[in-house]
């Protein structure tokens, strides 16, 4: 059997620190801010470069 994570999500404080830190110091691309108001909350999904992994910060 062969398994693959597609993504992880982690429920941080501090999103846009964290988003800018993977992005300077990781090389990370960032999409998008998403933004749900029904469940009031906030993400980027942040993905290293050259790869299918991608991390969901929240």
């Amino acid at each position: 059997m062969n398994i693959k994570i597609e993504h992880s999500a982690i429920w941080i404080k501090g999103l846009a620190k964290t988003k800018d830190f993977s992005v300077r110091y990781f090389d990370m691309v960032c999409g998008e801010q998403y933004h749900n108001p029904t469940k009031q909350f906030t993400t980027y999904f942040l993905s290293f470069r050259n790869s299918n992994v991608r991390i969901n910060v929240v």
